[in-house]
Order: structure tokens, then C-alpha cells, then sequence
């Protein structure tokens, strides 16, 4: 389904989604230590495979990319199949402070329970 550089460009963008921030495909060749161009290709496969689950990639020439949830159903969806494939590990909690931003986005975005900030910060700060 994805390989592991679709799963970091995944992540990545995540992370700045909510910051309404773009990702550079030379930060994400540098994170995947590839090429940019490597990077487009991933781009693109994965753009087609998360058309299927309600979303997108914008690219914006000279700014980068940015993820466009259009339906989030579907989208969640799609982060169940890939935490259920351990491709977003959920079984322990990261040490590495950029690993935490990934598990929060990942854990708030995946949970259909309402977000209970004192117990969850039970969990990830000790």
C-alpha cells in the first residue's frame, strides 16, 4: 500500500496541517534522504491513493505541498487501515520529541472518543 517515505511524507503532512503551513519537497527529501525528485514521484502515488479516501496533496510552485482532507470519514478510515498494519506504530509512545508530535496527531485524529486532555497527557508525558 504505502512505502515507508510515503508514510513519513504522510506524517509531515499531518503535522502541518492544522498550521495551515506547507511542506517542501527538499525538507522531505531531507528527512527521506532521497531526491527531490524521488520525492515528486512518492508525491504523486500517494496523492492518487488518498484521492481514494476523501483527500489530496496540493502543491503550490515555490511554497510546497499541503494535505486537503475533503471527507473526513473516509479519511479516518484510511488511518485506521494504516495504524491496524502497524504502519503508524500505536503500541509504544515515543521518546524523540518530533516521533511525539506524530503520535498526538495520529492518536487525536484516529480516536472517535472525545479528547480528554488530562488523561491523555497522562500517557505521553511521564
Amino acid at each position: 500500500m504505502l512505502n515507508s517515505r510515503m508514510i513519513v511524507i504522510l506524517r509531515e503532512l499531518m503535522s502541518v496541517q492544522s498550521t495551515l503551513s506547507t511542506v517542501t519537497s527538499e525538507y522531505l527529501a531531507t528527512v527521506n534522504q532521497v531526491s527531490s525528485r524521488t520525492i515528486r514521484t512518492d508525491i504523486k502515488q500517494l496523492d492518487d491513493m488518498l484521492s481514494q479516501y476523501g483527500a489530496k496533496i496540493k502543491s503550490a510552485r515555490g511554497t510546497g505541498y499541503e494535505l486537503s482532507v475533503l471527507d473526513e470519514k473516509q479519511f479516518h478510515q484510511l488511518l485506521k487501515e494504516l495504524s491496524a498494519n502497524q504502519l503508524f506504530d500505536s503500541t509504544s509512545i515515543p521518546t524523540v520529541p518530533d516521533d511525539r508530535v506524530h503520535y498526538l496527531i495520529k492518536k487525536t485524529a484516529v480516536s472517535r472518543r472525545i479528547f480528554e486532555a488530562r488523561r491523555f497527557s497522562r500517557r505521553v508525558i511521564y
